[in-house]
């Protein structure tokens, strides 16, 4: 549990300090860590050989610009960035909107909620351009949670983004967007960017239940327990998932979670059985089996250990 305190020295006014919403909690599935919405907004992600950790860390000063891609097999969860923790009403100088961003060693980004003014402190941050956003998922369509969404696109497509941006939520995401933008001067893709929407239903899965009551409405308790996670694929190299969460309105939480690992290679066993140091033992290593010059083939299986199973990162709320 991180204590409660000032935001140090370094970190902007402007900038908020933690994910919250009314509880003032959040967090991290699979770290083990629970913070206060007080505590710093950065997060950092470690992968050390036995035990993965989630630690908060200063910001570094680097350019906002995308970084060179890396195998979509090899991305994995760099930093989260708390770019809003208000519930409901911001806190001026204190407390944006809902709004996080999950920041990847590929260069790319998830954002998830994009609450109001959730493009200020984009602009103001050192650890992420708007330009590097591949998907942003909305929980559910709370104005708090929602209506930083249109102004994001629009400076984005002033800026000359010409890449698709893939928009995840409930039933009536696409139908919210399309009414602000037609009413707001219309969205010509081949203009701006083209936008990819993947509304989840209140079903869930195909053919399952209504999650919502009989009275309307969210979705009730009973119904959510029942419910299985919807698969919505791979977004930027992460396998996203949906879970229900009862609301007053249909609302989602997320699981992201990396790409498995190969496992460790034992390179004592490997070069016991023969094989020479180098590129040999990348082979092996990435799943290939390797031939010697005697004519032995060495698997995979006998140098190296199971795979890795990839870090989770679940954001849930409002619930």
């Amino acid at each position: 549990v991180l204590p409660r305190r000032a935001a140090p020295s370094w970190a902007p006014r402007l900038v908020p300090c933690g994910l919250s919403d009314a509880s003032g909690h959040f967090l991290l599935a699979g770290t083990g860590v629970v913070g206060f919405a007080t505590a710093p907004r950065l997060l950092r992600t470690r992968q050390p050989k036995q035990k993965h950790r989630c630690l908060t860390g200063r910001r570094r000063q680097i350019s906002g610009v995308a970084v060179a891609a890396t195998n979509p097999k090899d991305v994995r969860i760099d930093k989260v960035l708390f770019l809003g923790t208000g519930s409901a009403i911001p806190v001026p100088g204190k407390r944006n909107m809902s709004s996080v961003a999950v920041l990847l060693t590929s260069g790319a980004a998830i954002m998830i909620d994009c609450g109001e003014g959730t493009q200020h402190h984009l602009r103001v941050s050192t650890l992420l351009h708007a330009s590097r956003l591949e998907a942003i998922l909305l929980t559910h369509l709370h104005g708090d949670h929602c209506f930083g969404l249109f102004g994001l696109l629009n400076t984005a497509a002033m800026e000359g983004r010409k890449e698709p941006m893939v928009l995840v939520g409930p039933e009536g995401l696409k139908e919210m967007v399309e009414i602000v933008m037609k009413c707001s001067g219309g969205w010509c893709p081949e203009e701006k960017f083209a936008l990819s929407f993947i509304e989840i239903p209140n079903t869930g899965s195909t053919g399952g239940e209504n999650l919502v009551g009989p009275e309307g409405g969210g979705f009730t308790s009973e119904r959510c327990k029942a419910a299985q996670p919807v698969s919505l694929g791979v977004l930027a190299g992460l396998t996203v998932q949906a879970v229900p969460l009862v609301h007053s309105v249909p609302d989602w939480g997320y699981v992201l979670t990396e790409p498995d690992r190969p496992g460790v290679l034992n390179i004592d066993r490997a070069l016991k059985l023969g094989v020479p140091k180098g590129p040999m033992l990348g082979q092996l290593k990435h799943g290939e089996a390797v031939k010697l010059d005697n004519g032995c083939v060495v698997l995979p299986s006998m140098v190296v250990g199971p795979r890795l199973r990839g870090r989770k990162f679940a954001f849930l709320q409002d619930t």
